[in-house]
């Protein structure tokens, strides 16, 4: 592994005014870091406002509700795709949201004004002359004295125009969103682990993915000149693709190759737990934290599960994780911090997690 990589881990995080989260602040962000709550709570919406605090004009903005299931179809034509964004349906309103790592500290604030009226100028004279902007989003970014912006607009034809990105971007660092909206791109895995091949650092992933198939003997990047898959041999006489082999061991192996793919970076993982036995939870635990710790990542992940949040607690070193219960009362969304410690005698004590 390239020693030189630089650890770019969230230390602190505050959101204001998000998808329904006024004023929420998560301080003690760990290595290994686990969310967890009662459905409605925040959790999945505080991924959603770190993606787009560390990738303000790379994160999929027009594409969030879909992740959660939302079919573009499915909305009114007159709401743009970032109106759940915002709490009130007040175009003064904005959504800010503060990090700091060991490097530096930086703002994002997404502003919109709403119901815009008027043609496109690019479209004047033409058939689609007659289409509406019904809503423009503007992102910006701000690092000390620095600043970058980036706007979106929204047509009531459901077309969105975006500005190019900036040329070079204050803010660059890696960060990978594992949603459970959206399905595992096979292709990008094959290419996240020929990549750690070549460069000779795939033990880590293969090892894990050893100790929970103990059958698996060779892992290698099948493709058809477009299209690229991960295959296993089982010792069967013949390979056969991840997926066919085990849902459970695929999501374990995206995980794990995420984590390796975004060194120095952030890896974001919505419900860890779906889709992998709760008996092989501490090992997969054991694995990514090892993982983890050897390219930098940090990982925040979300879970409703009492096993695997044990499992996390046996396998992690106790200075490198962190659980932060969120809560959603009439006061508001809040978190409460549990180091090691403090998380044992509350498990004990039967902590709550759905």
């Amino acid at each position: 592994m390239d020693r030189t990589v630089i650890a770019r881990a969230y230390r602190r995080f505050t959101i204001r005014g998000f998808r329904g989260i006024d004023n929420l602040e998560i301080d003690r962000l760990a290595p290994i870091n686990l969310l967890t709550g009662l459905n409605g709570a925040g959790k999945t919406s505080i991924l959603e406002a770190l993606f787009i605090h560390a990738r303000p004009f790379a994160a999929p903005i027009a594409d969030f509700d879909y992740g959660r299931g939302v079919q573009p179809r499915l909305r009114s034509p007159r709401e743009a795709p970032w109106s759940s964004f915002f709490t009130r349906d007040d175009a003064k309103e904005r959504v800010r949201f503060w990090g700091q790592n060991r490097e530096q500290e930086w703002y994002v604030t997404l502003s919109r004004d709403a119901r815009v009226s008027g043609s496109d100028p690019a479209l004047v004279g033409t058939e689609s002359d007659v289409r509406e902007k019904i809503s423009s989003l503007r992102v910006d970014l701000k690092i000390r004295d620095e600043s970058q912006r980036r706007a979106l607009d929204y047509y009531s034809d459901g077309s969105i125009t975006a500005e190019p990105a900036p040329a070079e971007e204050l803010l660059t660092f890696p960060f990978i969103r594992m949603s459970t909206g959206s399905p595992l791109n096979q292709s990008a895995l094959a290419a996240m682990y020929t990549v750690l091949q070549e460069s000779g650092r795939d033990d880590p992933v293969a090892e894990l993915l050893r100790r929970i198939e103990p059958r698996l003997k060779r892992i290698f990047v099948w493709t058809d000149g477009r299209d690229s898959i991960l295959h296993v041999d089982l010792g069967l006489g013949r390979s056969l693709p991840l997926p066919v082999v085990s849902d459970g061991l695929t999501r374990v192996a995206a995980a794990a190759l995420s984590a390796a793919a975004c060194a120095g970076g952030v890896l974001t993982i919505d419900e860890i737990e779906n889709g992998v036995h709760v008996s092989i939870l501490p090992e997969v635990w054991r694995g990514l934290a090892l993982i983890a710790d050897v390219f930098k990542t940090q990982i925040i992940a979300t879970t409703h599960s009492r096993e695997c949040t044990l499992a996390a607690l046996e396998a992690v070193p106790s200075d490198r994780l962190m659980l932060h219960r969120v809560v959603r009362d009439k006061s508001g969304v809040r978190v409460q911090p549990y180091d090691s410690e403090m998380l044992e005698t509350a498990l004990s004590a039967g902590l709550a997690f759905r």
